[in-house]
């Protein structure tokens, strides 16, 4: 064929080229290169050949053929996106392509195979190679390329049909809170694991019933390669368990996921009748006792401002209840960089279009030690909620925050005695405001300051016994409405999540805006707001 005549063939096929590639590639980069390396080929088969009877046929028997040595040449038969290979087609033309339902499913459905089962149909079908080719390549017997070929055929034509049992790959949830209880490792906790919404959807797929990883595929509608790796490291890191040791095992999320598209008004509405509770038959009478305390019962704030110390009042008298940490060493998971802790999610979907009340969350407890020639010289208490204002994050409790809080008090909050950069931090913290400490401070001359923290209230007043009887009842309330909302399996965490109630921090909004309300609290300054909820002790001997 003379040049001319290529040249205008090859103008009125480019356009045809291009959609080719764009079909098979699903990426306008990856499409490019494809229809680029597709008009090479063709352009140099004109010059060399006359009289083509089908042209229609010959420039798609070429591009295929092209399609197919690049597609070799890029994944070498190892990591197949089966999703970017199309089915053989015949020569009828490009309108052919893609066409029909079985042919969608049957190419999901070879997705979900495993590893070797992919490489295997994709050599056998796509390639066509044969037995004998597949099992030198493999560099496995003959038998086995035939066992799998058997396996695959009639796995497929049982899946083709399958009606799907689950709608997470139409819908999928995404992850709206994520925290932990307890220690956090170097690389962070949940929200660090969990960045992204394949994991998270994993997690979610085998957290009701334990599933195999091809379960999982098939429910997600993800091919098996991109699954295993993310499953691998999320049961390394103990956020799911491998409950059997079979070669087709199956996968257990042992996390606390919450599930936001239940109803939990129920349980909003015990919560308001305990804080209603507490305000009334406990808060009443320690606020009065309080009031009585020219010494504040030791504790120091900017203008001895007691109702900016009845906010941390609240918080000190949760901890005088009890241990919410009961039972926590028998459920936290030990993670590879040091972490342990129970791990929490909450989930919803984007079906969903009021997302969950956040006026209640809250972040805390959280506590920090300061040590000096090995002795803990001061200990901190901190909770995050709507009334302070930070971040509803640990991460914006550091340690960097208490050594230098605590060298600016040990130097008599001296700015010129610490580093220009510690004073910088204390200042944007909000801890320090125009040279004034602004976080309540409880001097301790003797004994242990975690005690101190945590047993403040009781050190200074009798909580009467039906104070926690009404706790105990509180937490049976909590667990019948909450019980039926999670996993069997995860029923001593269920119940650990509903004991200890009077404790807890999240209780602490629902407890001042019901003060405020009743007048037994003020609003806080805007000032007073970076630094309420946080509380030092610190060893003056």
């Amino acid at each position: 064929m003379n040049k001319i005549d290529a040249d205008k063939l090859i103008v009125e096929y480019q356009q045809k080229i291009f959609g080719f590639a764009m079909s098979k590639m699903r990426n306008i980069a990856d499409a490019e290169e494809l229809a680029s390396n597709i008009m090479l080929e063709i352009y140099k088969s004109f010059l060399k050949t006359d009289n083509i009877v089908n042209i229609e046929g010959y420039v798609y028997r070429i591009a295929s053929n092209v399609y197919a040595r690049f597609v070799d040449n890029e994944i070498s038969n190892k990591h197949i996106d089966i999703l970017k290979i199309e089915y053989p087609v015949t020569e009828s033309g490009f309108d052919n392509i893609e066409n029909g339902e079985t042919y969608k499913k049957l190419r999901k459905e070879i997705g979900m195979l495993s590893n070797r089962q992919r490489v295997i149909t994709y050599m056998k079908y796509y390639k066509e190679m044969s037995v004998m080719d597949i099992a030198k390549k493999l560099n496995i017997s003959v038998g086995t390329v035939k066992w799998h070929l058997s396996d695959i055929r009639s796995g497929l034509k049982e899946k083709i049909d399958m009606v799907k049992n689950s709608n997470l790959s139409v819908n999928p949830i995404y992850f709206i809170n994520m925290g932990h209880g307890g220690s956090p490792g170097k690389n962070g906790d949940t929200k660090d694991m969990f960045d992204s919404r394949l994991k998270q959807n994993i997690a979610w797929s085998c957290y009701y019933q334990a599933k195999t990883i091809t379960d999982i595929s098939k429910e997600l509608e993800v091919p098996i390669a991109y699954i295993e790796g993310e499953l691998r490291k999320l049961v390394e890191w103990g956020y799911i368990d491998q409950v059997d040791s079979s070669k087709n095992p199956k996968y257990l999320t042992n996390m606390y996921i919450t599930d936001s598209r239940e109803d939990f008004s129920e349980e909003a509405n015990i919560k308001k009748e305990v804080a209603k509770f507490l305000c009334e038959k406990f808060f009443k009478d320690l606020f009065e006792k309080f009031d009585k305390a020219e010494d504040n019962w030791g504790m120091i704030c900017p203008n001895n401002d007691k109702n900016y110390l009845k906010y941390n009042l609240v918080m000190m008298a949760l901890s005088s209840f009890g241990n919410d940490w009961e039972n926590w060493e028998e459920l936290a998971v030990k993670r590879p960089d040091g972490g342990n802790f129970i791990a929490y999610a909450t989930v919803t979907d984007d079906c969903v279009r009021q997302k969950p009340d956040d006026k209640y969350a809250g972040c805390g407890y959280m506590y920090d030690q300061v040590w000096r020639d090995n002795k803990q010289v001061l200990q901190s208490k901190q909770y995050n909620c709507i009334y302070s204002d930070r971040k509803i994050d640990w991460r914006s409790n550091t340690q960097e925050d208490w050594e230098d809080l605590y060298s600016y008090l040990s130097n008599g909050c001296d700015k010129e005695k610490i580093s220009v950069s510690s004073f910088s931090n204390l200042s944007a913290k909000g801890y320090v405001v125009d040279g004034e400490n602004q976080v309540t401070v409880i001097n301790v001359k003797d004994g242990n300051l975690v005690t101190v923290i945590n047993n403040f209230v009781a050190n200074h007043i009798q909580i009467p016994e039906f104070i926690f009887e009404e706790g105990k009842k509180v937490d049976e309330r909590l667990y019948e409405v909450n019980k039926s909302k999670y996993p069997e399996h995860l029923e001593k965490l269920v119940r650990y999540n509903n004991s200890n109630a009077f404790t807890w921090g999240e209780f602490i909004p629902y407890i001042v805006e019901r003060m405020l309300e009743v007048g037994m609290l003020k609003p806080l300054t805007q000032k007073q707001k970076k630094a309420v909820f946080t509380v030092v002790a610190i060893d003056c001997r």
